[in-house]
């Protein structure tokens, strides 16, 4: 009995998630892809989107891969992408993805504008949407 009063008390997703999460999450919505630069994939999750590369965290990708990368993102041609953030996952071993994936950032600040705070994440808007 008390195991199903437990199970009944569950936290929703959403709340487990957070605010910021969420924020990030909800500007995503409705696209048919979303990229996530902070390498946090709830977002995604929480967004219903799927990725728009073949990597799920972009820590994964290497410098060689970051043109077929932008290749990627341009024909998939996301309205909002989460930029940055202040979490550990945006700087894994002391090395923030700009510095990582420089040439794919300077695609993000190149097309994307209009960058708005949700939390502790950075989401900016492709350039024209």
């Amino acid at each position: 009995e008390e195991f199903g009063k437990m199970i009944r008390q569950m936290p929703s997703d959403s709340n487990l998630a957070g605010e910021g999460i969420m924020g990030a999450a909800k500007s995503l919505e409705g696209q048919s892809c979303s990229v996530n630069f902070v390498n946090q994939g709830v977002i995604t999750l929480m967004s219903r989107t799927k990725h728009c590369t073949k990597f799920p965290y972009m820590i994964y990708a290497s410098a060689s891969e970051q043109k077929a990368l932008i290749e990627d993102i341009q024909n998939a041609s996301p309205a909002s992408v989460v930029i940055n953030s202040n979490d550990w996952s945006s700087g894994i071993d002391g090395r923030l993805m700009s510095n990582r994936l420089p040439m794919l950032y300077d695609y993000f600040i190149k097309n994307y504008s209009q960058s708005s705070s949700v939390g502790n994440y950075t989401v900016s808007t492709k350039k024209g949407s």
